[in-house]
């Protein structure tokens, strides 16, 4: 044999051994991928981004998987052999039932099972600083009183008309929905309502042209609505996710559910895209109590018109009615 040859030989040598390494160092690895079924605009797909860097960093074998939307999804829940997981709250679970028709519940076949709650966070009601109505409570409150009318943008599948605030102010309030939280604030900051309710995260805390006067849980500050509005049908409603598994067998399911904990209380930029906000987590919900049940609850309180136990008794089952 000449000495390229010999080279040679030992070049591929080499390349098979690092070739078998490498594969035996992916195997080894654990698979959980971060499935987004929405847009890749808004938040989920922001916290989509940071889970999946943060199991990446602890090792995992983890790919951002973008669903779009519940029919894609559940599509890709069928054909997928990978572990991974999901987060959906009870308003998007609704809105997926009633306006998309799609139904997809937890713990009802194999392939779907309920891991961990996510988080648990006020909505907030809000007004523009540019408007110069100031930020005491007691003038916020006149001025919504002083108006024959007022205009209030939210969310599309809120499953109020605040016609019980009109009550309480002595005048007519019109809701003016918009797709999606991203343009339900950029239409509020172009001026096209009085009054903005959202869910309360560092954006809106942030927003530099944004007050927001209430929240849900009387976070950071803000009133409590049920102190403020003590006639309000949803006074108490709240953004309430939990974390779907996918194609999770018992032991990988208690994995998930130990490494969302971990990740939600001590990766960095997940830590602080929730303490931002005032928002408690996994972990800290556990220590509530608060599961599955709660959020069925939840999704309950979300559906227009509300529902009857038998429904839910029927969502539970895998029922759509």
């Amino acid at each position: 044999m000449t000495l390229l040859q010999r080279l040679s030989a030992t070049i591929i040598a080499l390349t098979i051994t690092v070739t078998g390494l490498t594969g035996t160092a992916m195997a080894d690895k654990k698979i959980l991928d971060v499935i987004v079924a929405s847009s890749n605009t808004g938040n989920n797909w922001k916290q989509g981004v940071m889970l999946q860097k943060a199991l990446t960093e602890r090792g995992y074998d983890s790919k951002l998987v973008h669903t779009a939307n519940c029919h894609k999804n559940k599509k890709y829940i069928a054909s997928t052999d990978r572990p991974g997981f999901y987060f959906k709250s009870g308003s998007s679970w609704i809105s997926d039932v009633v306006r998309k028709k799609c139904f997809i519940a937890p713990e009802v076949t194999k392939d779907v099972s309920y891991v961990t709650p996510f988080f648990y966070r006020s909505n907030a009601m809000c007004v523009r600083k540019s408007d110069n109505i100031g930020s005491n409570l007691k003038d916020i409150m006149a001025w919504i009183k002083a108006k024959d009318r007022v205009t209030i943008g939210t969310f599309n599948n809120l499953p109020d008309d605040f016609s019980d605030l009109g009550k309480q102010f002595g005048n007519k309030w019109k809701k003016v929905a918009y797709n999606g939280s991203s343009n339900t604030l950029k239409g509020f900051l172009a001026g096209d309502t009085d009054l903005m309710y959202l869910g309360y995260t560092a954006r809106e805390i942030n927003t530099p042209d944004l007050h927001c006067f209430a929240t849900t849980g009387g976070v950071n500050g803000t009133a409590k609505f049920a102190d403020l509005f003590p006639n309000w049908g949803l006074s108490s409603l709240v953004e309430f996710p939990i974390v779907f598994g996918i194609k999770l067998d018992d032991a990988q399911k208690a994995d998930t559910k130990a490494v969302m904990a971990d990740m939600m209380s001590n990766d960095p930029a997940l830590k602080k895209y929730y303490g931002t906000a005032f928002i408690p987590t996994a972990a800290e919900l556990e220590k509530r109590g608060l599961g599955l049940a709660d959020w069925w609850q939840d999704a309950a309180d979300w559906m227009p018109g509300g529902v009857k136990a038998d429904t839910v008794n029927n969502w539970k089952a895998g029922k759509l009615q």
